[in-house]
Protein backbone atom coordinates (compact mmCIF):
# COMPACT_ATOMS: atom_id res chain seq x y z
CA UNK A 1 0.00 0.00 0.00
CA UNK A 2 1.16 3.50 -0.76
CA UNK A 3 -1.08 5.40 1.67
CA UNK A 4 -3.02 4.89 4.86
CA UNK A 5 -6.28 4.96 2.89
CA UNK A 6 -5.17 1.84 1.01
CA UNK A 7 -4.40 -0.19 4.13
CA UNK A 8 -6.77 -2.37 6.10
CA UNK A 9 -5.72 -0.69 9.35
CA UNK A 10 -8.51 1.01 11.27
CA UNK A 11 -8.09 4.23 13.23
CA UNK A 12 -9.74 3.97 16.65
CA UNK A 13 -10.91 7.28 18.11
CA UNK A 14 -12.23 7.50 21.64
CA UNK A 15 -14.82 10.21 22.23
CA UNK A 16 -15.62 11.30 25.77
CA UNK A 17 -18.75 13.40 26.01
CA UNK A 18 -21.82 13.88 28.22
CA UNK A 19 -24.13 11.23 26.80
CA UNK A 20 -26.39 11.47 29.86
CA UNK A 21 -27.05 14.24 32.34
CA UNK A 22 -27.93 17.92 32.02
CA UNK A 23 -25.80 18.66 28.92
CA UNK A 24 -26.33 15.35 27.11
CA UNK A 25 -27.41 17.23 23.99
CA UNK A 26 -23.75 17.99 23.25
CA UNK A 27 -22.83 14.30 23.40
CA UNK A 28 -25.75 13.46 21.12
CA UNK A 29 -24.51 16.02 18.57
CA UNK A 30 -21.02 14.46 18.61
CA UNK A 31 -22.55 11.02 18.11
CA UNK A 32 -24.54 12.30 15.11
CA UNK A 33 -21.39 13.89 13.66
CA UNK A 34 -19.48 10.62 13.99
CA UNK A 35 -22.25 8.82 12.08
CA UNK A 36 -21.99 11.38 9.29
CA UNK A 37 -18.20 11.02 9.17
CA UNK A 38 -18.43 7.21 9.01
CA UNK A 39 -20.94 7.44 6.15
CA UNK A 40 -18.73 9.62 3.93
CA UNK A 41 -15.21 8.71 5.03
CA UNK A 42 -12.36 7.39 2.92
CA UNK A 43 -10.54 5.98 5.94
CA UNK A 44 -11.53 3.16 8.22
CA UNK A 45 -12.45 4.94 11.44
CA UNK A 46 -14.06 3.44 14.51
CA UNK A 47 -15.51 5.81 17.11
CA UNK A 48 -15.80 4.49 20.66
CA UNK A 49 -17.96 6.67 22.91
CA UNK A 50 -17.70 6.96 26.68
CA UNK A 51 -20.10 8.96 28.84
CA UNK A 52 -18.41 11.33 31.28
CA UNK A 53 -21.66 13.10 32.31
CA UNK A 54 -19.60 16.33 32.40
CA UNK A 55 -17.79 15.03 35.49
CA UNK A 56 -13.98 15.21 35.78
CA UNK A 57 -13.57 11.96 37.74
CA UNK A 58 -15.75 10.02 35.30
CA UNK A 59 -13.77 11.55 32.43
CA UNK A 60 -10.46 10.27 33.83
CA UNK A 61 -12.00 6.81 34.29
CA UNK A 62 -13.22 6.91 30.67
CA UNK A 63 -9.79 8.08 29.47
CA UNK A 64 -8.09 5.15 31.20
CA UNK A 65 -10.59 2.66 29.73
CA UNK A 66 -10.20 4.04 26.22
CA UNK A 67 -6.41 3.80 26.48
CA UNK A 68 -5.99 0.52 28.33
CA UNK A 69 -8.98 -1.57 27.21
CA UNK A 70 -10.04 -0.14 23.85
CA UNK A 71 -6.47 0.76 22.76
CA UNK A 72 -7.60 3.88 20.87
CA UNK A 73 -5.20 5.91 18.72
CA UNK A 74 -6.64 9.31 19.71
CA UNK A 75 -9.01 10.59 22.37
CA UNK A 76 -11.40 13.53 21.97
CA UNK A 77 -12.86 15.02 25.14
CA UNK A 78 -15.65 17.61 25.24
CA UNK A 79 -16.09 20.17 28.02
CA UNK A 80 -14.05 22.48 30.24
CA UNK A 81 -14.05 20.39 33.41
CA UNK A 82 -13.44 16.99 31.75
CA UNK A 83 -10.74 18.50 29.51
CA UNK A 84 -9.01 20.12 32.47
CA UNK A 85 -8.90 16.91 34.49
CA UNK A 86 -7.90 14.69 31.56
CA UNK A 87 -5.15 16.84 30.03
CA UNK A 88 -2.53 16.23 32.75
CA UNK A 89 -3.27 12.48 32.78
CA UNK A 90 -3.02 12.28 28.98
CA UNK A 91 0.23 14.25 28.98
CA UNK A 92 1.75 12.08 31.71
CA UNK A 93 0.71 8.88 29.90
CA UNK A 94 1.62 10.22 26.43
CA UNK A 95 -1.94 9.79 25.11
CA UNK A 96 -2.88 11.92 22.07
CA UNK A 97 -5.76 14.07 23.34
CA UNK A 98 -7.90 16.61 21.51
CA UNK A 99 -9.77 18.76 24.03
CA UNK A 100 -12.86 20.70 22.99
CA UNK A 101 -13.12 23.45 25.57
CA UNK A 102 -14.18 27.08 25.78
CA UNK A 103 -11.69 27.75 28.59
CA UNK A 104 -9.62 30.86 27.72
CA UNK A 105 -6.82 29.60 30.01
CA UNK A 106 -6.31 26.37 28.03
CA UNK A 107 -2.70 25.75 27.07
CA UNK A 108 -1.27 24.82 23.65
Amino acid sequence: PTSFAETEQKIKIGVMAPLTGPVATMGELLDEASSYIKKYQKFKIEFIFEDHQYDGKLAVTALNKLQQVDKVDLIIVWGNTPSGTCAPVAERNKIPLLAMSMNPDAKD
